[in-house]
């Protein structure tokens, strides 16, 4: 410490010589208090830098694991979202898969309908025509369904494409027992949209059918 030594040099400058052998003791001791002073606070300063690298040491491990927090959060966030994408795409799927159904049945009902015209129009000429007519307008009909369901099939294959492309993302993300919850959601989405293009196909049969019968 410069204060504690010009002090000290100040006292001893003041001082006279000392005569007596015990003046000059006292003042070596005087001394030696003084210079051990000043070597504790050497060992004070010399702990407190070691205390500074130690803080700053923690302070940067403190950083780095708010920053593998934050990239735990993301990761969790990705995945919720994935989870929610596949879900409805799920849900768009099995909305396909009930419009398909339900084209079959009508599919079924209106051929069923357009053989029994056509026998009724074999029987009975006279109407022949205006039977050709309504079965024209059957015909559009279902045309205009044929194409809303193969464009909800094409929908519902997109979808289930984009949430195989999230589901795979986030899975390269995932650790643990979602995991396993994934590759569920992922092969119950497969399966949806592989019904779903299945009713598509079996929809489209029955329609060429008809044709075929109107035309023979």
């Amino acid at each position: 410490d410069p204060e504690s030594i010009e002090v000290v040099a100040s006292r001893v400058l003041e001082l006279s010589l000392p005569a007596a052998p015990a003046q000059i003791h006292r003042l070596a001791e005087e001394i030696k208090a003084r210079v051990h002073s000043l070597v504790s606070v050497d060992a004070i300063l010399e702990q407190t830098a070691g205390d500074v690298r130690q803080a700053g040491q923690l302070l940067q491990d403190a950083q780095r694991a708010r920053s593998q927090a934050e990239g735990v959060r993301d990761t969790a966030e990705a995945v919720r979202q994935a989870l929610e994408e596949a879900q409805q795409a799920q849900g768009m799927a099995a909305q396909a898969l009930q419009h398909a159904a339900s084209d079959i049945q009508h599919s079924k009902r209106t051929l069923g309908t357009m053989q029994a015209q056509t026998v009724s129009a074999e029987q009975q000429l006279s109407g022949a025509m205006g039977r050709i007519g309504l079965l024209d307008g059957q015909m559009d009909t279902l045309k205009v369904k044929r194409a809303n369901n193969s464009l909800a099939a094409t929908r519902a294959q997109e979808a289930a494409g984009v949430a195989r492309d999230r589901a795979g993302e986030a899975k390269q993300m995932l650790e643990g027992p979602l995991r396993d919850r994934y590759r569920m959601t992922q092969e119950l989405v497969q399966h949806r949209a592989q019904g779903a293009q299945q009713a598509g196909s079996r929809a489209q049969r029955l329609r060429d059918e008809a044709a075929g019968l109107l035309q023979d």
